[in-house]
């Protein structure tokens, strides 16, 4: 029975790889070269400009983006920086009163206002409609569209102190359905004050999410490894990456004793240009690691990108339309990079 039980391992263990198509050729990160960029709009220097949530490019060069300082959304253009406010904040209908996201379909942009709540405008900043979602969710956000249906994020607490980050779909007028769910690597604290007990959460890393195409990209492993997955959750293929382990951030080894094998490998899934670019927990003097595949998961070429990632949760690096945006909860405003035409 047991050499059976061995003999059955080793058949599994020969599907697993089979079907994930493991490659190798990783080159250290040590070695890469940088990232070409070319700097093209620097909105960190505007007054008018503070602490930025979310940055959303349309065509011809039309921004939209989410001033949480301010709590307003403002319409502007990478060459004249003309501010026009979209909508208007408070708590009466059809204004925001904490946008969260934004995501620009057409002429509507949509939004995430507060935890549970997607309003629609126009792209003008007139209001369309809104529908508070149900459930019991920390935070959403859109990771893309296929066809008809929206491609939302949810991270949502289970047991109070499990964070779980979902990808669901979701239309118009419908409530959101799960295709696909994994948990979020955290340090949790048990506290006790006064006959109390307390916990205390440290997010670490987050499962990666993206859309290419007409296909869902998900990466929520310790290894390098992620999966295409179709619109009703089904994996259609899994690619691994022949790579060390994935590496703590420098910023998080202050103080804290977090172990290794808690950090996913991907930390963001984008389009650029006609690729699949995965920023990754790599990092050479702090500046993260980008490896480029091919839509089908083809394993292309590596960067490191030459931005202050002093703080992963507190940074973002945003790829869109040939661009690259980049911006922080710690300083003020955004900057707009052109991407090199080969990547």
């Amino acid at each position: 029975m047991r050499r059976l039980g061995y003999i059955f391992s080793l058949i599994s263990v020969t599907i697993i790889l089979g079907f994930c198509g493991k490659t190798s050729g990783f080159p250290p990160t040590d070695s890469l070269k940088p990232l070409k960029l070319s700097l093209v709009a620097d909105f960190s220097e505007l007054e008018d400009v503070g602490l930025v949530g979310d940055v959303e490019l349309m065509g011809n060069d039309e921004i939209v983006f989410t001033d949480v300082q301010r709590n307003t959304i403002y319409r502007t253009n990478i060459s004249s920086r003309k501010l026009t406010p979209i909508g208007r904040s408070g708590e009466g209908p059809g204004e925001y009163s904490s946008v969260s996201d934004l995501y620009v379909d057409g002429d509507r942009l949509y939004i995430v206002e507060g935890r549970s709540k997607i309003m629609v405008y126009s792209i003008d900043g007139k209001f369309i409609s809104e529908q508070k979602l149900k459930g019991n969710f920390f935070r959403a956000w859109f990771v893309g569209k296929i066809g008809e249906e929206f491609i939302l994020a949810k991270m949502v607490m289970k047991n109070r102190i499990e964070p779980y980050l979902g990808v669901y779909r979701w239309k118009e007028g419908k409530e959101p359905e799960l295709i696909v769910e994994n948990p979020v690597s955290q340090k949790t604290k048990k506290r006790e004050s006064a006959g109390r007990i307390a916990f205390q959460i440290f997010f670490i890393s987050f499962p990666a999410y993206g859309v290419i195409e007409d296909k869902i990209f998900s990466s929520a492993s310790h290894t390098y490894t992620f999966s295409f997955l179709d619109i009703n959750g089904k994996i259609i293929k899994k690619v691994t990456i022949d790579a060390p382990e994935p590496q703590i951030h420098p910023s998080f080894r202050k103080g804290r004793k977090i172990k290794r094998d808690r950090i996913y490998a991907v930390i963001h899934a984008y389009m650029c240009r006609e690729n699949l670019c995965l920023i990754s927990s790599y990092y050479r003097d702090n500046f993260p690691r980008l490896d480029v595949f091919s839509k089908e998961g083809k394993y292309l070429r590596s960067y490191f990108i030459p931005l202050p990632f002093d703080r992963p949760i507190a940074s973002t690096i945003k790829i869109q339309k040939g661009y690259l945006i980049f911006y922080s909860i710690e300083n003020s405003g955004f900057k707009i990079y052109r991407l090199p035409e080969k990547i």
